[in-house]
């Protein structure tokens, strides 16, 4: 386990490399990824598309 000396970049380069390892996390996380870009794009479309009528 680490110790309290670690530096902050030094944990996130190990927790990197410990996840890097682990194929579950990566699947869920560009699933999650993906869902809220999803939801982004959508909502931003849906603004640009009432703009776009309000404006004619």
């Amino acid at each position: 386990m680490l110790s309290h000396t670690e530096s902050p970049r030094q944990v996130l380069r190990w927790f990197l490399f410990r996840y890097a390892l682990d194929p579950y996390l990566h699947k869920f996380i560009f699933e999650f990824l993906n869902e809220s870009l999803n939801e982004f794009i959508k909502k931003s479309l849906g603004i640009l598309y009432e703009f776009l009528l309000n404006s004619y």
